[in-house]
């Protein structure tokens, strides 16, 4: 699937500011990106998790569907 617009915006921000810092800045920079990323993470996996459980509903409900139309 891919990354969604938001993460293909902040990589590409990222990636425009590298380089224009010293030291100091840079790794500023690489944490506060790191910090983003990881809450990033943190909603894609509760978003996951979430949808997971919908599917799982919808192929029981199927399931059940499908047999009752076989009755």
């Amino acid at each position: 699937e891919g990354l969604c617009p938001t993460d293909l915006r902040l990589l590409s921000e990222f990636y425009s500011s590298l380089g224009m810092g010293d030291t100091e800045a840079e790794l500023s920079r690489c944490h506060s990106f790191l910090k983003i990323l990881e809450k990033r993470l943190s909603e894609a996996e509760q978003d996951m998790k979430s949808r997971s459980r919908l599917y799982s509903l919808l192929g029981v409900f199927s399931g059940l569907f499908v047999a009752i139309l076989l009755m």
